[in-house]
C-alpha cells in the first residue's frame, strides 16, 4: 500500500503545481486588471493635450528586447494642470516594435485627445478606459490549470488496485445498484473533456483576439500571421469544444450487468437502453478483450492496446428516439481475466456506437470486471 501511494504523489504533485500555476497566473493577471476596470466606470471623458510621446525599451526577464509605447501629456481642471502617461489601465510590452509606432500614430505630439479622469482625483489619468484586448491573454494560464486538473483526475481515477490485482469496482467506474445489478459508465468522461479542451479553446482564441489587435494597430505582416496562428488553433479547438459539448448532450446511454463481475467460462446479462433528442438509426454493441501496455518515449507516454477477443453482441436497426435491448456477453474459458498492473493491464470492454440523426455519433468504452476461471466442485 505503501508503495501505491509514493507511485501517485509524483503525478499528484506535478499536476498540482500545473493546475496553480494557471490558476495564480491567471488571477495576477486578470484580477488587477478588473479592480481597476471597476473603478473607471465613475471616470468622465475630457480634454487633454499630448505634450511628448517615445518608445520604452527594455529587457525582460529572459534577456529579450521589449519594447512599450509611451504618451505624456496634460489636463486642465479648474486652471490646475494635470499630467499623465497611461494609455490603459494594463500596460504592456512586445518584442514587436511596429506594433509602439502604430499606437504613437495615433497620438501626435501637441494634439487634443480626449482622455478620462477621476473627478473625485483627477490625477488618476488614462487615454483609453475600454476594455483592452491583451487581458484576453490572461486566458492562456487556464491552459495550465486544465491540463494540471485534468493530470490529478486521471491520477486519482487510475490508482485502482495494487499491481497484480483484480481490479475493483472503482478501476473500471461502475456503481453498484441496491438489487445487485450493475450500472456501467464510460471509461472517458464527456463532460470532463469538454471543459478541458474549452480551457485550451479560451486561452488560444483569447491570445489570437489580442495579437490581432495588436497586428492591426502595427500593420505588421509577421504580427497577423501569428495572430492567424492562435486564431486558427483556437477555432479548431472551439470546433472540437463544440463537438464534445454536443456529445455531452446527446443521447442518454445505460448499460447495466445483472452481476457485478463474471468469471472467465461463464455469462452475464447486459441490459442497454439509449434515448435521444433526435432519431437513432442504429446502435451496436460488441465485446471487446485487449491488453494495454504503458510505456515512455522519450517525454511522450504512450499506449499501445493489442485486442485478443472480439465479438458482436448486438446490431440493431433505428427504431425512434429510445432503443432498448437485452445481450448475452459470453466470456471464453480460454483467455485472460481482468488484470491492472503498473504498466500492463488486461481490459474487457463493453463497445457501443450509436449512430444519430442530426446530432454527433457517439462511441464509447465501458469496462467491465472479469474474475479468474471458477473450477466448480465435483459432486
Amino acid at each position: 500500500m505503501a508503495s501505491q501511494r509514493a507511485g501517485i504523489v509524483g503525478p499528484l504533485l506535478f499536476g498540482l503545481i500545473f493546475m496553480l500555476v494557471g490558476v495564480l497566473g491567471a488571477y495576477a493577471t486578470i484580477g488587477d486588471t478588473l479592480t481597476r476596470r471597476a473603478e473607471a466606470r465613475r471616470y468622465v471623458a475630457g480634454e487633454c493635450t499630448v505634450t511628448g510621446t517615445e518608445i520604452e525599451r527594455y529587457q525582460d526577464s529572459e534577456g529579450d528586447t521589449m519594447y512599450r509605447p509611451r504618451v505624456r501629456y496634460v489636463h486642465v481642471v479648474d486652471g490646475q494642470e494635470f499630467h499623465g502617461d497611461r494609455i490603459g489601465f494594463s500596460s504592456f510590452g512586445t518584442s514587436i516594435r511596429s506594433y509602439s509606432e502604430g499606437v504613437l500614430l495615433h497620438y501626435p505630439v501637441g494634439a487634443r485627445v480626449t482622455c478620462f479622469f477621476d473627478p473625485a482625483a483627477p490625477e488618476q489619468l488614462v487615454l483609453d478606459k475600454s476594455m483592452s484586448w491583451s487581458i484576453l491573454f490572461a486566458l492562456i494560464p487556464l491552459a495550465f490549470a486544465s491540463v494540471g486538473l485534468g493530470i490529478i483526475i486521471q491520477t486519482l481515477k487510475a490508482r485502482g488496485t495494487p499491481k497484480g490485482a483484480l481490479p475493483s469496482r472503482k478501476a473500471w467506474r461502475a456503481r453498484l445498484e441496491q438489487d445487485g445489478e450493475l450500472v456501467l459508465e464510460p471509461r472517458e468522461s464527456a463532460s470532463f473533456m469538454a471543459l478541458f479542451i474549452g480551457g485550451f479553446a479560451l486561452a488560444f482564441g483569447g491570445a489570437g483576439v489580442g495579437i490581432a489587435q495588436a497586428a492591426w494597430v502595427s500593420r505588421s505582416v509577421g504580427v497577423w500571421l501569428m495572430a492567424l496562428v492562435f486564431l486558427g488553433v483556437g477555432f479548431v479547438m472551439s470546433w472540437w469544444f463544440l463537438w464534445s459539448l454536443l456529445q455531452w448532450m446527446g443521447p442518454r446511454v445505460k448499460l447495466t450487468l445483472d452481476r457485478p463481475t463474471v468469471p472467465l467460462g461463464e455469462s452475464v446479462s447486459l441490459r442497454w437502453r439509449v434515448q435521444s433528442w433526435t432519431p437513432l438509426n442504429s446502435v451496436q454493441l460488441e465485446l471487446v478483450g485487449q491488453e494495454e501496455s504503458t510505456y515512455t518515449r522519450g517525454t511522450d507516454t504512450i499506449t499501445d492496446a493489442e485486442v485478443f477477443h472480439r465479438a458482436e453482441l448486438a446490431a440493431v436497426p433505428g427504431d425512434g428516439r429510445v432503443m432498448e435491448g437485452r445481450a448475452r456477453v459470453e466470456l471464453p474459458r480460454d483467455t485472460m481475466h481482468s488484470f491492472h498492473g503498473a504498466h500492463n493491464r488486461v481490459v474487457w470492454l463493453i463497445k457501443l456506437e450509436v449512430d444519430v440523426d442530426w446530432w454527433p455519433d457517439i462511441e464509447q468504452e465501458y469496462e467491465i470486471g472479469v474474475e479468474p476461471w471458477r473450477r466448480k466442485a465435483r459432486r
